[in-house]
């Protein structure tokens, strides 16, 4: 290894930085080995523990995920306060042209406070308690859209929730309006939250359940060919996917049961996932957007661009991610799999104001929701391939019985906090 004096123009380059007032990641150190590449960052971490990002930049432009594939040591997981913190980087072999010593090179080590996570979190579901933090979706490895991310790992966005407000429902003009469904009203957000970037796949059930395929429910999910790998999981009512009904509200989020997909995920991960909300659901969906539909249209000019819908999906499930994603990131918000959300049905009074609103909560003798003909109904969300364009408006909303199956799916919501 060269000693510091031997990359001065790279040490000079290097920028701390951190979002927020505390913790601080402070660079002490950068050494980098010319015959490998091999390059080694060290930092004190001050201020209380946080998860640590790293990205490299050239002329104050990101180099990448792509070019950042093998790194490690302290960095995209929570780190303890402390010095010698290192995170070690092995550059791509395709960064043609690229001088880590060239003075317009960049480590750039940011420090984000655990109540205020990252955009992005990949979760390794064929491990136990892995996952790892990106700042950026440009800094996952490979392209958030390759086949590793819609299979054996689950992609997880931040949604910038806390202390928003967003118009829930839809307004009166809106083509294909269900007045009684949609009411407009005020929606506001103690907390963000996580939600994934694709609709569950059966490439990740099959890799959740990999373990254990011995019952005859987890043999049922393993039985498709591999090359539906990335295709929605569809057909699974809500009893399935969660575990239980029993108990709701009274149930905290990711209080399903273990051996079923929410609360397996969650069992392996470390994490609590579970369904979103429906008004999650929808404030995550129109990414800021108060029209018809996320891109800002109110009407079908462009909905072959976002959705597998009855226009145009020819009665099928297609690979998820092929359509455009919203404002944050997210694919087949609209057609494809409906999406269960955790919200007893219920209406909404126009004009109203709510905070962190979960549905309805009342009870009958048996422990189910009972308003207004709502029984034993859940919300599902977005349409799917089979449903007409009016069903896939950000504001639509389907009373859905528990034991649906048909055109039924799941994306994953998980609470933005770590252990």
């Amino acid at each position: 290894m060269h000693g510091i004096e031997k990359t001065l123009a790279w040490a000079a380059a290097i920028v701390s930085a951190t979002v927020f007032a505390a913790p601080i990641a402070t660079v002490t150190q950068a050494e980098r080995d010319d015959s490998t590449g091999i390059t080694t960052v060290e930092y004190t971490l001050s201020g209380g523990p946080a998860v640590v990002t790293m990205d490299v930049t050239t002329n104050g432009v990101s180099i990448g995920g792509t070019h950042m594939r093998r790194l490690g040591g302290d960095v995209g997981v929570k780190v303890w306060p402390g010095a010698g913190k290192k995170i070690t980087w092995i550059p791509d072999s395709g960064l043609d042209g690229f001088k880590l010593d060239d003075a317009s090179v960049k480590v750039v080590v940011t420090a984000w406070p655990t109540n205020n996570l990252p955009d992005y979190m990949v979760v390794d579901l064929s491990m136990t308690n892995s996952y790892r933090f990106y700042q950026y979706e440009g800094q996952l490895p490979y392209g958030v859209t390759n086949h590793m991310y819609k299979t054996g790992q689950l992609v997880m966005r931040k949604i910038p929730a806390a202390g928003s407000r967003f118009r829930m429902g839809s307004p009166a003009d809106e083509v294909g309006r269900v007045a009684d469904d949609e009411a407009a009203h005020y929606v506001s957000f103690t907390n963000d939250f996580y939600l994934g970037i694709y609709e569950l796949t059966k490439g990740q059930l099959r890799t959740i359940f990999a373990a254990d395929a011995a019952g005859k429910a987890n043999a049922e999910v393993l039985e498709f060919l591999p090359e539906y790998d990335e295709y929605p999981h569809e057909g699974m009512g809500y009893n399935y996917l969660r575990g239980s009904t029993a108990g709701w509200p009274g149930t905290p989020r990711g209080a399903g049961g273990s051996t079923w997909p929410a609360g397996k995920i969650s069992a392996i991960s470390g994490l609590v996932f579970d369904f979103p909300f429906d008004a999650e659901w929808e404030f995550a969906c129109r990414a800021g957007e108060g029209a018809a539909r996320y891109d800002g249209t109110n009407d079908d000019s462009t909905l072959d661009d976002l959705a597998w819908y009855a226009g145009n999906a020819e009665n099928s499930f297609h690979p998820v991610g092929l359509k455009k994603p919203n404002g944050w990131g997210l694919y087949d918000m609209y057609g494809n799999a409906r999406e269960w959300t955790h919200s007893f049905y219920q209406r909404y009074d126009a004009g109203s104001e709510q905070v962190d609103p979960v549905g309805w909560t009342g009870k009958n003798a048996s422990g189910y929701n009972s308003d207004q003909d709502g029984g034993y109904n859940r919300i599902s969300r977005g349409g799917y391939y089979a449903d007409s364009a009016n069903e896939c408006r950000s504001a639509f909303r389907q009373k859905t019985g528990v034991n649906t199956t048909v055109g039924m799916g799941l994306r994953l919501w998980c609470k933005a906090a770590i252990p």
